[in-house]
């Protein structure tokens, strides 16, 4: 990825220069990181359980599908 700068008006110094593209540069990759989908075993709702059936039949209940 590059990113093409072009100064309109103004002399900015090498350290506002330096703080523009650091900014830049950090909003282009939350955007970036935005619009990775998430992983099946990074999802936390994973950790979600159900609470496990109780009574008669539960252990047999616990494995059907819902």
């Amino acid at each position: 990825m590059s990113l093409d700068l072009r100064v309109v008006k103004g002399e900015p110094t090498d350290e506002e220069l330096a703080a523009v593209i650091a900014v830049l540069t950090s909003v282009i990759a939350k955007e970036a990181a935005k619009a990775r989908p998430t992983s099946t075993w990074q999802d936390n709702a994973r950790k979600m359980r159900t609470p496990s059936p109780t009574g008669l039949s539960g252990w047999r209940n616990s494995a059907l599908a819902r």
